[in-house]
């Protein structure tokens, strides 16, 4: 989830949704993960836009981007010993008539 604000206009409620909305998927992870313990079986897959996006007002968005990346990481190396595989999908910008208002005129 993002939302396209200017980081003057970023409301702590803003600030808070999207980080909730992007980071709580530790919570589905945590759930499934308990089951494929007990099988020493399991994979898990986080999906994150690539790094390559463009600049663009969400300072949120970049910062629970970040932070599903880091949680990915340390996902797979508290559950790797248990048989459980964690991998971030990163994939690349193109643009669309979605997030075309994330981009400046003649940029991307």
């Amino acid at each position: 989830m993002q939302r396209a604000q200017a980081g003057p206009e970023i409301t702590w409620d803003d600030w808070n949704l999207v980080l909730d909305t992007n980071l709580r998927a530790f919570f589905v992870a945590q759930a499934v993960a308990r089951h494929m313990i007990g099988r020493k079986y399991g994979r898990i897959i986080t999906s994150v836009p690539s790094p390559a996006l463009p600049a663009m007002p969400a300072g949120p968005y970049g910062a629970s981007r970040g932070g599903v990346k880091q949680l990915t990481m340390s996902l797979a190396d508290d559950w790797g010993a248990h048989g459980i595989t964690v991998n971030c999908l990163a994939p690349g910008w193109f643009k669309t008539r979605q997030n075309a208002s994330c981009t400046r005129p003649g940029v991307g």
